[in-house]
């Protein structure tokens, strides 16, 4: 006949609520996953980018996303992981449609510009354009920065833990 299982205690927490090594240890955490974050998504642009010249693409069909830096608009390829800046979207709605033409690619800055040739979808069709509210905008990171929800109420010592499922 078996021994009868005994209960264990429950096991004290590592550390106390809003403890100094706790926090140091999740921004310590933090910061490698973000250095490896920015290296992956640098990594998967290079190659994107070399895909781009191996293959000799001159022109993209793209859709408008989101206004970027200094006046130029972002544009998300349709058929490759990529998005980059173009001329001549101004005052175009964001999920218009466009043939690109695309500039030079830079090794260094992992830059590529482009310009617009034509609008693929019809103007005056407003079911073409892609959603007005800001909902589905997206920053094109791969992931952002995590967060870990810490309890920081400290539980009364005379409090029993509740069962384990």
């Amino acid at each position: 006949m078996p021994a009868p299982a005994t209960a264990r205690p429950p096991r004290a927490a590592p550390f106390k609520p809003k403890d100094a090594d706790l926090f140091s240890i999740i921004s310590s955490f933090d910061a490698a996953y973000s250095a490896y974050n920015g290296y992956q998504a640098g990594m998967e642009r290079f190659w994107t980018l070399k895909y781009v010249e191996q293959n000799g693409i001159t022109e993209l069909n793209a859709t408008v996303f989101k206004e970027g830096p200094g006046g130029s608009f972002l544009v998300r390829a349709d058929d490759i992981p990529l998005v980059f800046p173009v001329l001549g979207a101004q005052n175009l709605p964001r999920g218009a449609r466009l043939k690109v033409k695309l500039g030079e690619v830079d090794e260094i800055t992992l830059d590529i510009h482009g310009t617009v040739i034509e609008r693929l979808d019809d103007p005056a069709d407003a079911s073409n354009d892609g959603p007005v509210d800001d909902a589905e905008e997206e920053d094109d990171t791969v992931a952002g920065p995590i967060a870990i929800a810490v309890d920081v109420n400290e539980a009364p010592a005379d409090a029993t833990p509740a069962p384990a499922p």
